[in-house]
């Protein structure tokens, strides 16, 4: 009797301890898996874990903006305990063109408040980054956070003048990108798809509507599928901007997934786009977050991603597989 408390208890252990008990999948994948070079993967073991990089092409290197939080999937322990005790914040780390010569960077923390999955660009010398918010655990909106070359933070700046969809969604997963010298942000993409310009001269109605259309027929999902917004904008040929969006996936298990859209520079709006793409061959993780893209050469781009909340990925992929995805 004595052996077989022992044995429970060892495997409840297990249970509550194991990553597989919170990120396995028990059906049958049927999106497409792309070929790719995994370049860097982080995975802490503390508390806090960092996830859901974004990234910056810079002079020496690549500088990422990450989140670093108590609220994660890694194991129901650490998912309960993030549950009651929600700590998130920013983590900024730069490596080299080959992602080695990883060093973190101290810059201010935030209290009272939790930040989410940020997304980080250069505009006129500083680095903006936008973010989600969540105030009191409460409140949720995105927010704007600007920063000075060497990471010293600046200022806050609240956008003012969304057009709120008429139906129930959080609003989060906002993505800036610099286009002719001028910040525009990337709102919303299904089933309407929305663009800003941002006057940041205002306090009040700094953001000013560029586009707006309806996107069902272009990515024709299902409406109970939510896509939302994923990276900011980068130049990937002389016509077309890049950039990635997230969706969940159908079954009663779900994922998160990746859909790539090429978008035309002059109108803002989406003319191709990819199938939905599983980043992780073994299918082993519900959650894969892609929440930065970055042009590394004119051979391959890099993309960054959280996997199950617990570990921060930057991978290399070669553009003829994205390419000749694209319809």
């Amino acid at each position: 009797m004595n052996y077989l408390i022992i044995s429970l208890f060892f495997l409840l252990f297990y249970f509550l301890t194991s990553k597989s008990t919170l990120n396995c999948i028990f059906q049958k994948c049927e999106y497409f898996h792309i070929q790719k070079k995994d370049k860097l993967k982080i995975e802490t073991f503390k508390l806090k874990q960092m996830y859901n990089p974004s990234i910056i092409k810079t002079e020496n290197g690549y500088l990422h903006c990450a989140r670093h939080s108590t609220c994660t999937s890694k194991n129901i322990l650490r998912h309960l305990y993030g549950t009651f005790f929600n700590i998130s914040n920013l983590i900024f780390y730069r490596t080299d063109r080959n992602f080695k010569n990883l060093t973190f960077i101290k810059t201010k923390r935030y209290h009272n408040i939790i930040l989410e999955d940020p997304r980080i660009v250069m505009f006129n010398d500083l680095y903006y980054i936008s973010c989600t918010l969540l105030k009191n655990k409460r409140d949720i909106y995105p927010i704007l956070l600007v920063y000075d070359k060497n990471l010293n933070f600046l200022k806050s700046i609240k956008y003012t003048g969304y057009i709120e969809n008429k139906f129930p969604r959080i609003i989060k997963n906002w993505c800036p990108f610099v286009k002719d010298k001028k910040l525009f942000i990337h709102t919303d993409s299904f089933p309407i798809w929305r663009v800003y310009l941002m006057d940041l001269q205002k306090k009040e109605q700094n953001m000013i509507l560029q586009v707006e259309i309806h996107s069902q027929n272009f990515f024709e999902i299902s409406k109970e599928l939510y896509l939302r917004c994923s990276t900011s904008w980068k130049e990937y040929d002389e016509n077309n901007y890049i950039c990635a969006l997230h969706s969940k996936t159908k079954g009663f298990y779900k994922s998160i997934r990746t859909i790539f859209v090429l978008i035309d520079k002059k109108s803002l709006i989406p003319v191709k786009k990819t199938p939905i793409i599983c980043l992780d061959k073994n299918y082993t993780n519900r959650i894969q977050f892609v929440s930065g893209l970055e042009i590394h050469d004119k051979d391959n781009i890099i993309i960054t991603y959280g996997i199950g909340d617990y570990k921060a990925v930057s991978s290399k992929i070669k553009r003829k597989y994205i390419d000749h995805l694209f319809f």
